[in-house]
């Protein structure tokens, strides 16, 4: 038992120490060359040739391409709703509502005709107001999105 354990040390030390006796070995005749100067007595120069060198190649990581990271741009406010027109449906039918600027509005109903009024924005909605026949209608939609909702349904674009 304590022959097999010392021969089994011995063959580890052998196994460990010869790479690194051999890499100091290699480290100290690379480093140490003959004089050219002095030592020579026949005043000729013998050539000296370096000790042969391992290289290896450089490592080369991967190049991972660079993404470029956009942050999503956050609108201020509501959308602006400036020139837009759009289907309102009503007790009376459908009514086109154009939405100009300088908070002008214009009205259209096959019954009715065209019939210009005002608009603005109060906070989550916008209000379109008109005259007719010494009558006020108003009608008011909220802002879902870049949309408009009106009694919770969203309202068809025209333009």
């Amino acid at each position: 038992m304590k022959r097999g354990l010392i021969i089994f040390c011995i063959v580890l030390v052998i196994v460990l120490g010869l790479p690194l006796i051999a890499g100091l070995k290699n480290q100290f005749v690379g480093t140490t060359s003959p004089s050219t100067t002095g030592g020579n007595v026949s005043g000729l120069s013998t050539p000296t040739t370096p000790a042969p060198t391992i290289s290896t190649p450089p490592v080369q990581t991967p190049q991972i391409p660079q993404m470029q990271y956009q942050a999503p741009v956050v609108p201020q406010g509501p959308p602006d709703f400036t020139g837009t027109a759009w289907s309102i449906p009503t007790p009376y039918g459908v009514v086109q509502v154009s939405l100009n600027p300088g908070g002008q509005a214009v009205a259209s109903h096959p019954m009715v005709g065209t019939i210009t009024g005002n608009w603005r924005m109060q906070g989550n909605r916008i209000t379109a107001t008109v005259s007719f026949m010494g009558q006020t209608q108003t009608v008011s939609a909220d802002i879902c999105g870049n949309t408009l909702c009106f009694n919770g349904q969203p309202l068809q674009r025209l333009r």
